[in-house]
Parts: structure tokens; sequence; C-alpha cells
């Protein structure tokens, strides 16, 4: 009968993990400012032409 309860425990704990994580990305982005306009077009250019090159760009 513990199994289940010590199951149940992990998967919340995991649970709260996740959350947290969510919410500093979410105020991550709030700090980053207001949102600007995205060129998709250009974006996926550029990322193509990282990728060529082998690196990630961060």
């Amino acid at each position: 009968m513990a199994e289940p309860i010590e199951k149940t425990d992990e998967a919340f704990k995991a649970l709260l993990q996740d959350t947290e994580l969510l919410r500093k990305l979410v105020q991550q982005g709030v700090d980053s400012g207001p949102p600007q306009e995205l060129d998709f077009v250009e974006f996926i250019r550029e990322a193509r032409a990282r990728h060529a090159k082998g690196t990630s760009g961060q």
C-alpha cells in the first residue's frame, strides 16, 4: 500500500518542479519586454545558415 503513495508523491513533486520551471520561463518572457515582430522567413533562413555551419547560435 505504501508503494502507490510513494509513486503519487514522486509524481506530485515532479509536477511541482515543472510548475516552478514554467513560472520562471514565463517571468523571463515578461522581463524581456514587449513583444517584437518576427520575420519568420528570415528567422528560418538564419537558423538554416547556423545549422549549415554547425552552430546553435547560443
